[in-house]
């Protein structure tokens, strides 16, 4: 699972305007945004088939990082969860604390941090 908590704009930059002009493809911040979350979803997925992962799927989210990926374990009645365990720098880290820390102390299962 990979969650952004930034959303994008759903207007166009100067750039994505000559785009949508030359391709005749609209494609906003947003929409090049989640694009980019459903690739990385989706490389970690392949990553975790390539090596036995039984049942694999692909999710992207929005928000809350560790509430959005608590709800998707609870939702899917998930066993474990295996997470990264580092994303925010460390000043960040220290002050809002970090989403694996999180995960593990609010996750309905067990939970395995990766370094």
């Amino acid at each position: 699972m990979h969650v952004q908590q930034v959303h994008g704009s759903r207007q166009m930059t100067p750039g994505l305007v000559e785009f949508q002009r030359v391709e005749n493809i609209r494609v906003t911040e947003a929409d090049m945004l989640r694009g980019a979350a459903e690739r990385i979803a989706e490389q970690g997925a392949r990553f975790a088939r390539e090596r036995g992962a039984p049942s694999v799927e692909a999710l992207v989210g929005e928000g809350d990082p560790a509430r959005r990926i608590i709800e998707a374990a609870r939702d899917r009645g998930a066993e474990v969860i295996v997470i990264g365990s580092r994303g925010l720098g460390d000043l960040q880290g220290l002050l809002l604390g970090s989403v694996s820390h999180k995960v593990a102390h609010l996750a309905p299962c067990s939970c395995i941090i990766v370094r």
